[in-house]
């Protein structure tokens, strides 16, 4: 499970990833994984990705993809004057794209499937006026504005429980969420482990 939150007022970013007592028993690596960094003007981009049990390199592709999610947003904040909503909408696009080609580069160069590195993506990027945020599988990103909590982004809809889409299913398109939302005081990136916490939690509070 991981969680990241940060204030959009002094930028604070912190978060985790801790292995469940499922993996420690078996010996089994985290396979969850996040990411986050500070830019210039108090701008800051975070990422989570939580590999599948069954991929057995979901690990590595949990890692590469919230690394390689950040470090592009990161250059984009870098260097932008101002980012408005259809700019973040092209950073995260961008940002997804190339985690895919970077983890599909890994597996062609080890030799194995790509699926074998299946993982989830989350990542939300922030300015001083906005926050946007984009998903491809479950876990979700919450903002809180004025005491109140709300999603950026839509819940992953499945058919079945404990079923997700990792980012490099060929039609991940069709499972890409994407939201924006101005004046935000927080944001909370996190994996479907914090899932039966953060909903019951945030539907008390108008989500």
């Amino acid at each position: 499970m991981k969680g990241i939150s940060s204030s959009s007022y002094s930028t604070n970013i912190f978060g985790c990833s801790i292995k469940g007592p499922a993996h420690k028993k078996s010996g089994s690596p985290c396979q969850d994984a996040w990411a986050g960094t500070e830019c210039l003007d108090s701008r800051f981009v975070i990422a989570v990705a939580d590999g599948l049990g069954s991929a057995s390199h979901s690990h590595e592709g949990s890692y590469l993809a919230t690394k390689t999610s950040v470090d592009i947003a990161k250059t984009y904040l870098e260097n932008e004057d101002h980012i408005n909503q259809n700019k973040a909408k092209s950073i995260l696009r961008e940002a997804f794209q190339k985690s895919r080609q970077v983890i599909t580069d890994r597996a062609n160069e080890i030799k194995v499937s790509k699926s074998a590195f299946n993982t989830t993506l989350l990542t939300a990027v922030a300015t001083s006026s906005a926050v946007a945020g984009a998903a491809v599988g479950d876990g979700g990103i919450v903002v809180r504005q004025k005491a109140k909590n709300s999603l950026l982004i839509p819940r992953e809809k499945t058919e079945y429980i404990n079923e997700t889409t990792p980012v490099q299913s060929n039609n991940w398109e069709n499972h890409y969420r994407f939201g924006y939302q101005t004046d935000v005081d927080a944001v909370a990136v996190f994996s479907d482990g914090l899932d039966p916490f953060v909903w019951s939690l945030t539907s008390k509070k108008n989500v």
